[in-house]
C-alpha cells in the first residue's frame, strides 16, 4: 500500500510539472534595424522585435510604443499603420511586413 501511495504521489508531481512546462507568458526580443531586414517595411529605422508567449504575438517597439505585426498581437497592441511604409512601386499599398514578421516568429522558439 505504501508503494502505491508513493508511486501515486510521484506521478502526480510529474504530471503537475509537465502541465506547467506547456504554457508560457515569456517573451523574447531582439533589436532590429533597416540594415537587418530587406525590404524594410517601416518609416522608422530601428526598434525592438518581440514574440510574446505561446500565442506567438509578434510586435515591434519604437519610442515606447509597441505595435502589432500579426493577428495574434492585434488585440493587445497598437496598429502598425502609423509607422508602416507606403510602397513606392504600387500606389496605395504598403511595403510587406513578411520578412520582419518571419524574423519575429523565429523568436517564438
Amino acid at each position: 500500500m505504501r508503494r502505491v501511495l508513493t508511486a501515486a504521489f510521484v506521478m502526480s508531481g510529474v504530471l503537475l510539472m509537465a502541465g506547467c512546462g506547456g504554457a508560457s507568458d515569456a517573451e523574447s526580443g531582439e533589436k532590429v534595424s533597416a540594415s537587418d531586414v530587406k525590404p524594410w517595411p517601416l518609416t522608422v529605422d530601428e526598434g525592438e522585435l518581440k514574440c510574446h508567449g505561446d500565442e506567438e504575438a509578434v510586435t515591434f517597439t519604437v519610442g515606447g510604443t509597441e505595435y502589432a505585426l500579426n493577428g495574434a498581437a492585434k488585440s493587445k497592441y497598437k496598429d502598425i499603420a502609423p509607422i508602416w511604409k507606403g510602397s513606392s512601386k504600387i500606389e496605395g499599398t504598403k511595403v510587406p511586413v513578411t520578412k520582419l514578421l518571419e524574423r519575429g516568429r523565429k523568436l517564438c522558439g
